[in-house]
Protein backbone atom coordinates (compact mmCIF):
# COMPACT_ATOMS: atom_id res chain seq x y z
CA UNK A 1 0.00 0.00 0.00
CA UNK A 2 1.41 3.25 -1.07
CA UNK A 3 1.60 6.14 1.61
CA UNK A 4 -1.40 7.76 0.22
CA UNK A 5 -3.30 4.48 1.02
CA UNK A 6 -2.10 4.20 4.15
CA UNK A 7 -3.13 7.89 5.17
CA UNK A 8 -6.43 7.56 3.71
CA UNK A 9 -7.18 4.13 5.58
CA UNK A 10 -5.47 5.78 9.05
CA UNK A 11 -7.38 9.07 8.83
CA UNK A 12 -10.78 6.62 8.21
CA UNK A 13 -9.79 4.97 11.68
CA UNK A 14 -9.39 8.26 13.50
CA UNK A 15 -12.21 10.21 11.92
CA UNK A 16 -14.12 6.65 13.50
CA UNK A 17 -12.92 7.09 17.08
CA UNK A 18 -13.70 10.86 16.80
CA UNK A 19 -17.59 10.03 15.37
CA UNK A 20 -18.07 7.96 18.24
CA UNK A 21 -16.96 10.47 20.86
CA UNK A 22 -19.06 12.97 18.89
CA UNK A 23 -22.08 10.37 19.35
CA UNK A 24 -21.29 9.55 22.98
CA UNK A 25 -21.11 13.91 23.76
CA UNK A 26 -24.52 14.25 21.63
CA UNK A 27 -26.16 11.49 23.94
CA UNK A 28 -25.66 12.79 26.66
CA UNK A 29 -26.93 16.29 26.09
CA UNK A 30 -30.09 14.48 24.84
CA UNK A 31 -30.34 13.00 27.83
CA UNK A 32 -30.28 16.49 29.60
CA UNK A 33 -32.75 17.33 27.09
CA UNK A 34 -35.00 15.04 27.08
CA UNK A 35 -35.43 15.53 30.75
CA UNK A 36 -36.11 19.61 30.71
CA UNK A 37 -38.76 18.20 28.02
CA UNK A 38 -40.41 16.07 30.04
CA UNK A 39 -41.02 18.63 32.91
CA UNK A 40 -41.16 21.61 30.50
CA UNK A 41 -45.03 19.42 29.06
CA UNK A 42 -46.35 19.71 32.13
CA UNK A 43 -45.59 23.08 32.82
CA UNK A 44 -46.21 24.91 28.96
CA UNK A 45 -47.87 24.52 26.18
CA UNK A 46 -45.12 24.40 23.81
CA UNK A 47 -43.18 21.41 25.82
CA UNK A 48 -44.70 18.74 23.58
CA UNK A 49 -43.30 20.56 20.93
CA UNK A 50 -40.09 20.51 22.71
CA UNK A 51 -40.48 16.82 22.88
CA UNK A 52 -40.78 16.33 19.79
CA UNK A 53 -37.97 17.97 18.80
CA UNK A 54 -35.68 15.89 20.85
CA UNK A 55 -37.40 12.71 19.67
CA UNK A 56 -36.21 13.60 16.40
CA UNK A 57 -32.75 14.41 17.60
CA UNK A 58 -32.04 10.68 19.13
CA UNK A 59 -33.53 9.47 15.87
CA UNK A 60 -30.76 11.39 14.08
CA UNK A 61 -28.65 10.39 16.99
CA UNK A 62 -29.36 6.57 16.36
CA UNK A 63 -28.56 6.97 12.42
CA UNK A 64 -25.17 8.40 13.22
CA UNK A 65 -24.45 5.34 14.92
CA UNK A 66 -25.81 2.96 12.04
CA UNK A 67 -23.21 4.40 9.69
CA UNK A 68 -19.84 4.03 10.98
CA UNK A 69 -17.29 4.53 8.26
CA UNK A 70 -15.51 0.99 9.00
CA UNK A 71 -16.88 -1.81 10.22
CA UNK A 72 -15.71 -2.76 13.58
CA UNK A 73 -18.12 -5.97 14.57
CA UNK A 74 -17.81 -9.55 13.91
CA UNK A 75 -20.43 -10.87 11.84
CA UNK A 76 -23.44 -12.15 13.41
CA UNK A 77 -27.09 -13.21 13.27
CA UNK A 78 -28.91 -10.63 11.95
CA UNK A 79 -32.43 -10.15 9.62
CA UNK A 80 -32.70 -7.93 6.90
CA UNK A 81 -35.94 -7.05 8.14
CA UNK A 82 -34.53 -5.64 10.91
CA UNK A 83 -32.36 -2.91 9.69
CA UNK A 84 -34.09 -2.47 6.31
CA UNK A 85 -35.92 0.98 8.45
CA UNK A 86 -32.12 2.37 9.03
CA UNK A 87 -31.32 1.72 5.89
CA UNK A 88 -34.30 3.60 3.74
CA UNK A 89 -33.68 7.07 6.82
CA UNK A 90 -30.74 7.10 5.74
CA UNK A 91 -30.94 6.70 2.03
CA UNK A 92 -33.99 9.85 2.41
CA UNK A 93 -30.84 11.38 4.21
CA UNK A 94 -28.75 11.48 0.98
CA UNK A 95 -27.88 15.07 -0.60
CA UNK A 96 -28.11 13.77 -3.92
CA UNK A 97 -31.50 11.41 -3.81
CA UNK A 98 -33.06 13.21 -1.56
CA UNK A 99 -35.67 13.58 -3.75
CA UNK A 100 -36.46 9.91 -4.86
CA UNK A 101 -38.91 8.40 -2.29
CA UNK A 102 -38.54 4.66 -1.30
CA UNK A 103 -40.84 2.68 0.59
CA UNK A 104 -40.51 -0.82 1.94
CA UNK A 105 -42.85 -3.88 1.17
CA UNK A 106 -45.33 -4.79 3.59
CA UNK A 107 -44.11 -8.48 3.98
CA UNK A 108 -40.53 -8.30 4.77
CA UNK A 109 -39.48 -11.43 6.10
CA UNK A 110 -37.23 -13.48 5.56
CA UNK A 111 -34.22 -15.93 7.68
CA UNK A 112 -31.03 -14.74 9.62
CA UNK A 113 -27.66 -14.33 7.71
CA UNK A 114 -24.40 -13.89 8.81
CA UNK A 115 -23.42 -10.10 8.52
CA UNK A 116 -22.17 -7.46 10.67
CA UNK A 117 -24.85 -5.46 11.14
CA UNK A 118 -23.51 -1.71 10.52
CA UNK A 119 -22.32 -3.19 7.71
CA UNK A 120 -25.60 -4.80 6.28
CA UNK A 121 -26.95 -0.93 6.57
CA UNK A 122 -24.56 0.06 4.69
CA UNK A 123 -24.48 -2.29 1.89
CA UNK A 124 -28.28 -1.78 1.82
CA UNK A 125 -28.28 1.61 0.92
CA UNK A 126 -25.45 1.09 -1.57
CA UNK A 127 -28.44 -0.78 -3.10
CA UNK A 128 -30.83 1.75 -3.01
CA UNK A 129 -28.19 4.43 -3.97
CA UNK A 130 -27.49 1.93 -7.24
CA UNK A 131 -30.80 1.63 -8.48
CA UNK A 132 -31.42 5.21 -8.05
CA UNK A 133 -29.07 5.94 -9.83
CA UNK A 134 -30.82 4.25 -12.97
CA UNK A 135 -33.88 6.67 -12.76
CA UNK A 136 -33.58 9.46 -14.90
CA UNK A 137 -34.61 13.18 -13.82
CA UNK A 138 -37.97 12.53 -14.96
CA UNK A 139 -38.81 9.07 -13.22
CA UNK A 140 -36.99 10.01 -9.64
CA UNK A 141 -40.40 11.62 -8.29
CA UNK A 142 -41.92 8.13 -8.70
CA UNK A 143 -39.41 6.39 -6.00
CA UNK A 144 -38.62 2.92 -5.04
CA UNK A 145 -39.39 0.25 -3.58
CA UNK A 146 -37.41 -1.97 -1.22
CA UNK A 147 -38.15 -5.54 -1.53
CA UNK A 148 -36.99 -8.32 0.39
CA UNK A 149 -37.99 -12.23 -0.02
CA UNK A 150 -36.37 -15.51 2.26
CA UNK A 151 -35.96 -18.66 1.18
CA UNK A 152 -34.11 -21.65 3.33
CA UNK A 153 -30.56 -20.82 1.26
CA UNK A 154 -31.03 -17.23 0.14
CA UNK A 155 -31.98 -14.05 0.97
CA UNK A 156 -33.25 -11.64 -1.57
CA UNK A 157 -33.08 -7.88 -1.30
CA UNK A 158 -34.00 -5.66 -4.33
CA UNK A 159 -34.77 -2.15 -4.98
CA UNK A 160 -36.89 -1.50 -7.83
CA UNK A 161 -37.60 2.00 -9.54
CA UNK A 162 -41.55 2.19 -9.92
CA UNK A 163 -41.76 3.04 -13.72
CA UNK A 164 -39.94 1.88 -16.34
CA UNK A 165 -36.95 3.57 -17.57
CA UNK A 166 -34.70 4.10 -20.84
CA UNK A 167 -32.81 1.40 -21.91
CA UNK A 168 -29.41 1.83 -20.76
CA UNK A 169 -25.68 0.24 -21.05
CA UNK A 170 -25.26 -0.37 -17.29
CA UNK A 171 -21.94 1.26 -16.37
CA UNK A 172 -20.20 -0.18 -13.50
CA UNK A 173 -20.53 2.67 -10.79
CA UNK A 174 -18.31 3.16 -7.69
CA UNK A 175 -21.17 2.31 -5.45
CA UNK A 176 -22.09 -0.66 -7.59
CA UNK A 177 -18.18 -2.34 -7.36
CA UNK A 178 -17.70 -1.31 -3.25
CA UNK A 179 -21.32 -3.09 -2.87
CA UNK A 180 -20.38 -6.36 -4.85
CA UNK A 181 -16.93 -6.25 -2.70
CA UNK A 182 -18.63 -5.91 0.88
CA UNK A 183 -21.14 -8.97 -0.07
CA UNK A 184 -18.28 -11.02 -1.35
CA UNK A 185 -17.09 -12.26 1.71
CA UNK A 186 -20.30 -13.08 2.77
CA UNK A 187 -21.06 -15.57 0.36
CA UNK A 188 -23.32 -12.85 -1.56
CA UNK A 189 -23.93 -11.54 -5.08
CA UNK A 190 -25.38 -8.34 -6.77
CA UNK A 191 -26.67 -7.85 -9.97
CA UNK A 192 -28.15 -5.06 -11.40
CA UNK A 193 -31.23 -6.08 -14.58
CA UNK A 194 -34.11 -4.47 -16.52
CA UNK A 195 -37.28 -6.36 -17.13
CA UNK A 196 -39.52 -7.07 -19.66
CA UNK A 197 -41.30 -4.30 -18.64
CA UNK A 198 -38.77 -1.67 -17.79
CA UNK A 199 -38.12 -2.09 -14.77
CA UNK A 200 -34.52 -1.56 -13.38
CA UNK A 201 -33.59 -3.73 -10.54
CA UNK A 202 -30.81 -3.96 -8.06
CA UNK A 203 -30.92 -7.33 -6.83
CA UNK A 204 -28.95 -8.36 -3.61
CA UNK A 205 -29.03 -12.54 -3.05
CA UNK A 206 -26.69 -13.56 0.53
CA UNK A 207 -26.57 -17.13 1.78
CA UNK A 208 -28.99 -17.38 5.40
CA UNK A 209 -27.39 -18.45 8.65
CA UNK A 210 -28.88 -21.81 7.78
CA UNK A 211 -26.90 -22.65 4.54
CA UNK A 212 -23.88 -21.26 6.16
CA UNK A 213 -23.74 -23.40 9.10
CA UNK A 214 -24.85 -26.33 6.66
CA UNK A 215 -21.80 -26.10 4.36
CA UNK A 216 -19.26 -25.57 7.34
CA UNK A 217 -19.09 -21.87 7.73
Amino acid sequence: MDGTGASSDVWQRTAEVVLRGLNHSLSNRLTVLAGLAAEATTEAPDGKELGLHVEGLVQLLHLYRALPLTATAAPEAVRVQDVMSDAVLLFAAHLEMRDVACSVHDDAVAPPVLFDRAALIQALLLLLTTAAQQLDEGARGQGLVLRLHGEADWVHVSAETRTPVPAVCWVETDELLALRAMVRAAGGSVNVERDVTGVARAHLRLATLARLRRLGH
